[in-house]
């Protein structure tokens, strides 16, 4: 006992004084415990335990085991600290090593085929029992009491949601009677609420079992949960040639975060994460609709000459739309996968093809403004095509960046260690911080040549956007920084201060997709349309003949870019 079969939920700390097992660092062990219930169990006449019997040193009171092993325990909500239990409805009790369950444990009832909130942090509302389904089918056996009555689910045998009978704000359409029972065909048993702190607040039984616990070794139980069988009988399990008394199928125990997915890290469906994922969302939408109208402007809205000079655009505005898009499903159909509607695997690959996506669309934004400089200094078209001195380049870029998150998103979803995760966050962590300085420091002698040329007001939309898109994406590596120095940290953070995290970071990345739409508004295109036109070469070779080569250059520079000669020459200029 003492491990579920499900995976352990995210956000499980540990209760108690304490730990059994300090080499575990407080996580949930295996245990070797023994219980002998009666077969023929008898009502008394009053009741059996209330909270006295069978107490805990942390003050819970062993009541029965659930049907995959994890105890069950009546813990008074005086002395239940609501923010230590995990999504699954459990948590460690570290006076015993074991994980417990204080009230209805959703991914048990899940796993069992009862219908269970979406909001999978229901413990935490003020009313929990009004966010449960009124209906549902019969609940299947949860497990069983000391005293030898079975326990069953929160929905009784016409699939009536079943509230404690003392709770107040939920209409229960069959209330039951004392200490969460009922009889039915002549026959007592306990149903778990969702409205009740105390699983079991007393068992009516004339006779309790016994419990022999011992403790085989402090090994943690798996994070992925153990698979585990129940069997009606032990003549069924000797029959099904099951070993009573193996230990082995606890291994691979995981102590570091589990990211996203398969299983959120902790489940994040609060109300800030409804708020936060239907507003970000909402935002992600609009500029999805925004730039895919942008890039059918360009792809289909202009002539083949103007399609094949604004290529780089295209692509640019491709990979906004990849980041806007994935980002909008992730947080309107699914949110952080909270309510596990989207699989695993498409949900995984969609949240993290954004990363190298937004990285790749800075790069070429680099790119193309190198390759705009050059053009405008070389007062020629470089090739044809796409990014003609720079390609290569970046497309190493591209598979290096995707490359990585691939390896990633396939490694968490199969269950992969938190030091092989590890190696991906300072990967982008280094990467992204070597891009940005990088940048920086190249970027500079571009822009100076531009002032040089009078060239800078042309391409000013393009300079903003790429200036703007790194500094965004250095707050995006901040953030990874940030989440690597919480993860390795001794303690993990809070639901708030996880819907914060996300927040600040979703925000980042809805300004980095702004900024990089905003680079495509740059008349670039047009001075590269301008640069490639020789018609004005001839009246542009005869006004600048009495200049010296550098004053033949800026004035070839600002004719072929629209500005024409300038204006103590001529008296005007004329703008593109």
């Amino acid at each position: 006992g003492g491990c579920p079969g499900h995976a352990l939920g995210r956000g499980n700390t540990t209760r108690g004084e304490g730990p059994a097992c300090p080499a575990l660092g407080g996580n949930a062990s295996v245990q070797n415990m023994h219980l002998t219930i009666p077969r023929w169990p008898t009502i008394s006449a009053g009741e059996v335990l209330q909270g006295g019997a069978l107490t805990t040193d942390s003050g819970r009171a062993l009541v029965g085991v659930a049907v995959n092993g994890v105890p069950l325990v009546h813990s008074p909500q005086e002395a239940l600290d609501l923010d230590a239990m995990d999504n699954c409805a459990g948590y460690t009790d570290t006076t015993s090593s074991w994980y417990e369950y204080p009230t209805a444990p959703s991914s048990l009832l899940e796993e069992l085929g009862v219908t269970v909130p979406a909001n999978t942090s229901w413990w935490l509302l003020g009313d929990p029992g009004a966010v449960w389904p009124s209906a549902g089918s019969p609940s299947p056996l949860v497990g069983w009491a000391l005293d030898g009555f079975p326990v069953y689910g929160p929905y009784d045998e016409h699939g009536d949601l079943m509230l404690n009978s003392t709770s107040a704000g939920s209409a229960a359409t069959a209330p039951l009677e004392r200490c969460n029972g009922k009889v039915v065909n002549g026959t007592w048993r306990y149903h778990v609420t969702p409205d009740s702190w105390s699983l079991l607040p007393c068992l009516v039984g004339a006779e309790l079992g016994r419990v022999a616990e011992d403790q085989v070794e402090c090994v943690a139980c798996s994070r992925g949960g153990i698979e585990t069988t129940y069997y009606s009988s032990i003549a069924a399990a000797q029959a099904a040639g099951a070993d009573l008394h193996g230990v082995d199928c606890f291994d691979d125990a995981y102590d570091g975060p589990l990211f996203l997915f398969p299983y959120p890290d902790p489940r994040l469906d609060t109300r800030c994460f409804i708020v936060s994922s239907t507003v970000l969302g909402a935002i992600f939408l609009v500029l999805t609709l925004v730039a895919g109208g942008m890039l059918v402007d360009l792809r289909f809205g202009r002539t083949q000459a103007e399609r094949h000079r604004t290529i780089q655009f295209q692509v640019l505005l491709g990979l906004v739309l990849m980041v806007t898009s994935f980002r909008a499903i992730f947080l309107l159909a699914d949110p952080y996968r909270a309510h596990r509607i989207v699989p695993a695997p498409l949900i995984a690959y969609a949240y993290g093809v954004s990363y190298p996506a937004l990285n790749t669309a800075t790069v070429l934004l680099f790119f193309l403004l190198y390759e705009t400089v050059r053009s405008i200094r070389e007062l020629r078209i470089h090739g044809h095509g796409f990014l003609p001195r720079t390609k290569t380049l970046f497309l190493v870029v591209c598979v290096l960046e995707f490359g990585v998150q691939l390896f990633t998103d396939t490694a968490r979803l199969v269950g992969a260690s938190w030091p092989i995760l590890l190696v991906c966050q300072f990967f982008f962590a280094v990467w992204g911080l070597a891009v940005a300085f990088a940048f920086t420091y190249w970027t500079l002698p571009l822009l100076a040549a531009l002032q040089e040329f009078h060239a800078l007001h042309l391409i000013r939309f393009l300079v903003v956007g790429f200036v703007s898109s790194v500094g965004f994406g250095v707050l995006l590596v901040a953030t990874s920084i940030f989440f690597i120095c919480t993860q390795m940290a001794p303690t993990g953070m809070s639901r708030h201060d996880w819907c914060a995290f996300y927040t600040v970071v979703r925000v980042a990345e809805i300004l980095q997709c702004s900024a990089l739409m905003v680079s495509c508004i740059s008349r670039s295109s047009r001075v590269m349309r301008r640069l490639s036109s020789q018609t004005h070469s001839k009246s542009i070779t005869s006004k600048a003949d009495n200049n010296t080569p550098l004053e033949r250059d800026v004035e070839i520079a600002r004719i072929q870019a629209g500005y024409g000669p300038k204006a103590d020459e001529e008296g005007k200029g004329s703008s593109s």
